[in-house]
Formats: structure tokens, C-alpha cells, sequence
């Protein structure tokens, strides 16, 4: 027994050792590439460290699960009580959206043990599903983009036929989207590779500077996306360093609302409307979200395309439970958490 643990506890060692190799490869790569590339050759560098990525966790011997694991109908709907909740926990999580149950997933490829605490009746946050009248609807997610699927297999260190399948959606045009402002009968479609901006041209002739000014600042914005997902998974001491080293047209648009940045470079209000038509896959007004948010819904999702999860929404939380529960911890709902406290009793 005592050997089995001290293998246990190497093969941690080792995995972290490489994993902390590859954090620090990549930052180096994407700080050069950063620095020194143009917007293009930027994404095909990017791309190809992700690729990459994905490539070395699709190696990786698959993720511990409880023996014998399978989702089972009701497997989101499991209901709190005391005598549920594991002994020696490690952290607890309140909320079981995409972003609680994904830090409690990758707690749990830790090894730690991780009480996911939810409020409503379901697991899983905007993913959940319900029925009425006969029919099935999603409660908020419409559609995500191919990135989802790499984003499981690193969070779960699954080999990507063992994540949630996500597939483009759409009419044979290619419409995935359709923004309709005020009265106007007719909606401006939004098309998988941007196949829409020819439209947009032909609705605005004399707004065509304004338009050319709009792609080449947004795609400064979407590189900026890409730089600021990569941040989060750099350790705190290490963030303002990176920061520091990025340029500030990447910093730019992170700083300012859409409504602001397109003033500047446009008067014309319906114009303005339909470059913040997606707002709502933001969920803050364009008033209030960055620019660079509401530019990667605009632009970003016919780029990268508009896909829906194989099974439905509530398939991606599912796919998020067998590491938490296997690590010896629990997604309980309704459960209210009333208070929060900390070690001497402060509140945060």
C-alpha cells in the first residue's frame, strides 16, 4: 500500500512538472508571437499551439471516473442534505454554471475533493433544458463555437471522442443568426466565414470607410480575446508581468465599450445597431460590454462558427461530473448558500 502511494504521488509530481513545462513553453511562445507577428501569421501560430495542446492531453491515459460511471436520467437534479455532503473537503463552489462546474472539474484533476452548492432545482446553469406545452427548450445557450469541444478535453483530459460532439448549425445559406431592428421586416442573417459582410456593404455604400475601419480594429480586438483567455491560465504573480509585455493595441479595446469605439468611427445609428446586434450573446448591453466582447460575437462567431452540443446543452455539464465525483465530491442543488464566510469568521 505504502508503494502504490508513493507511485501515486510520483506520477503526480511528474504530470504537474509537465504540465508546468508546457504552461511555460506556451507563454513564451505566444509572448513572441505576440510581439513580433502580424495579425495573420499571429492566428496560425495560435492555432498551431492549440493544436498542439489538444494533441498532447488526447495522449494522456483517460481521466479516473466512478467505476462503473454512466449519466443517468436526473444525474443534474440531485437534491441537498446534510448527510450528502462528503467529510474533508477541500473547496466548495457555489453556482453550477459552465464556470463553477468547469474550476470544480479541473479542482478535481487535482485531487482535490469539491462540494458544488446550486441554488436551483437543475444543474448546469444556462444549459439546462425545459419543456412546455410538449416541446424541449434551452433555458440560454442557442449556439457555442468548434472551440468547445478542445475546451472539454482539456478540462476533463478527455480524448476528443469522449467529450460532447459540437457540429456548425444553420440554413443551407449558411444563416445561423438573424438581427431584426425595430419594425423592419426584414432581418440582416448572419452567415458562417462573415459571407453576410457583402450585405452589409450593399445596405451602407456611403459607410464603406467606416466599415473597412471597423474590420481592421476588430481584428486587433479578437486577437485581444485570444490573449486574454490565455492570461487566466498564468498564476496571479505572473499576470502583470505578461500584461506588461503585450502590446497596447491589444490592451486597447479591453478598456472601452462598443458604443464608444464605434462613435468614433461612424454617426450612423442603424450602422452602429447591427455591428452590436448580437449583443445578447454577451449579456451586457453594448453600452456596457467592451468592444472587444462585442466584437468576437459579431465577427468571431461566423469566423469560428456557430455550433450546437450533440445531445443537447445539458450534455456538457454532464460531461463535467465523472472527475468531481470520481475526486470523492458532490453537485448538490437547492441549495441555497445564505452567507459566506472565511477562517476567523470575515466575510469576504
Amino acid at each position: 500500500a505504502k508503494k502504490k502511494r508513493r507511485r501515486r504521488r510520483r506520477s503526480k509530481k511528474d504530470q504537474r512538472t509537465a504540465m508546468n513545462k508546457a504552461g511555460f513553453t506556451a507563454l513564451a511562445a505566444v509572448a513572441i508571437t505576440i510581439i513580433f507577428l502580424p495579425s495573420f501569421a499571429y492566428r496560425v501560430a495560435f492555432l498551431l499551439a492549440s493544436a498542439g495542446a489538444a494533441a498532447w492531453v488526447a495522449s494522456l491515459p483517460a481521466p479516473i471516473e466512478p467505476e462503473g460511471w454512466r449519466a443517468k436520467r436526473g444525474v443534474l437534479h440531485e437534491r441537498f442534505r446534510m448527510d450528502k455532503v462528503p467529510e474533508d473537503l477541500d473547496t466548495i463552489v457555489i453556482g453550477s454554471g459552465m464556470g463553477g462546474l468547469t474550476c470544480a472539474a479541473t479542482l478535481a484533476r487535482m485531487g482535490k475533493k469539491v462540494l458544488v452548492l446550486e441554488q436551483h432545482t437543475v444543474a448546469g446553469g444556462s444549459t439546462h433544458s425545459f419543456e412546455f406545452q410538449g416541446y424541449r427548450f434551452d433555458s440560454g445557450l442557442h449556439y457555442t463555437v468548434p472551440w468547445s469541444g478542445p475546451l472539454f478535453q482539456l478540462t476533463c483530459l478527455k480524448k476528443p471522442d469522449e467529450v460532447p460532439q459540437f457540429t456548425l448549425m444553420g440554413t443551407n445559406e449558411g444563416t445561423f443568426d438573424k438581427i431584426y431592428l425595430g419594425d423592419h421586416k426584414q432581418s440582416f442573417d448572419i452567415k458562417h466565414g462573415e459571407k453576410h459582410l457583402d450585405t452589409l456593404y450593399k445596405m451602407f455604400p456611403e459607410e464603406k470607410a467606416a466599415i473597412d475601419e471597423y474590420i481592421r480594429i476588430t481584428n486587433y480586438a479578437l486577437a485581444s480575446v485570444k490573449v486574454f483567455v490565455f492570461s487566466k491560465l498564468l498564476p496571479l504573480w505572473l499576470q502583470p508581468l505578461f500584461w506588461k509585455l503585450v502590446p497596447s493595441s491589444y490592451k486597447r479595446y479591453t478598456r472601452e465599450t462598443a458604443v464608444e469605439v464605434l462613435g468614433r468611427i461612424t454617426k450612423n445609428q442603424e450602422l452602429i445597431s447591427i455591428l452590436c446586434g448580437l449583443w445578447i450573446d454577451t449579456g451586457c448591453r453594448p453600452d456596457l460590454a467592451t468592444f472587444m466582447l462585442t466584437a468576437s460575437v459579431f465577427r468571431g462567431l461566423p469566423l469560428e462558427g456557430g455550433c450546437y452540443p450533440t445531445g443537447g446543452p445539458e450534455s456538457m455539464a454532464e460531461a463535467l461530473l465523472p472527475p468531481i465525483l470520481a475526486a470523492g465530491g458532490k453537485v448538490l442543488c437547492r441549495a441555497r448558500v445564505e452567507k459566506i464566510l472565511t477562517s476567523g469568521g470575515r466575510r469576504p
